[in-house]
């Protein structure tokens, strides 16, 4: 596994990651931090990017988009 082949690396995860096997496990018992910021600023970021994402294609407005990721 690529966590312990190394002691100092950036692992860049997509937010489905967490979702799969036991990668929540693992990354939670590793030496990590992730970074954070509140549902208005994803909601902004999301909503003007959603047509490239299948899955938030269909959200039109922010009250929506803010639904879905809380």
């Amino acid at each position: 596994m690529i966590m312990e082949k190394y002691d100092n690396i950036i692992l860049s995860l997509g937010g489905g990651t967490p979702c799969y096997s036991n990668n929540l496990t693992l990354i939670k018992n590793s030496k990590s931090f992730f970074l954070k910021c509140s549902i208005n600023v994803l909601s902004n970021r999301l909503i003007n990017i959603n047509s490239s994402r299948p899955v938030l294609s269909n959200i039109d407005n922010l009250q929506t988009m803010n639904d879905y990721i809380s």
